[in-house]
């Protein structure tokens, strides 16, 4: 597991991972993005988004907040689900944590930095009712590669 706290403390920003062609597929299946959204989009997270989490997420969690901020490139490159926000401003990412039995989601906001890349915006757990919810309205689907 990656210790994106520690590599933060170092640098700006870290890159948290890369869109993947399927994701990109199914993202701009939506219709509701501004733009398209490219294959190897970089996802970044920058410095400050680490307090945002503790700040307004952290009481949400069943762990530390580190640890969900940690797990977060293995749950953009091996969701379970992936969706959009409805107002199209940004993409989700869903992974199923085992050990916690926690569904996260993982938000990036749509619209590319000056650079081209996605930046993160948020993480919090999702209780099952409201994943479910989010699928019904076709907001959300599985990835075929889920885990």
């Amino acid at each position: 597991m990656a210790n994106l706290i520690n590599e933060l403390s170092k640098n700006r920003y870290v890159t948290i991972g890369y869109l993947t062609k399927e994701h990109c597929t199914i993202f701009n299946s939506f219709g509701i993005l501004s733009h398209t959204l490219e294959v190897g989009q970089k996802i970044i997270m920058w410095d400050d988004r680490i307090d945002h989490v503790k700040d307004k997420h952290a009481i949400e969690f069943h762990l530390e907040a580190e640890y969900y901020i940690n797990i977060m490139p293995n749950i953009i490159a091996n969701p379970t689900f992936i969706g959009i926000h409805p107002k199209g401003h940004g993409i989700e990412y869903f992974g199923y944590i085992q050990n916690t039995q926690e569904n996260v989601l993982v938000a990036i906001k749509a619209q590319s930095d000056k650079h081209g890349n996605l930046c993160f915006r948020s993480t919090y757990p999702v209780k099952q009712e409201r994943l479910q919810a989010f699928i019904r309205s076709n907001r959300v689907v599985r990835c075929t590669n889920s885990p």
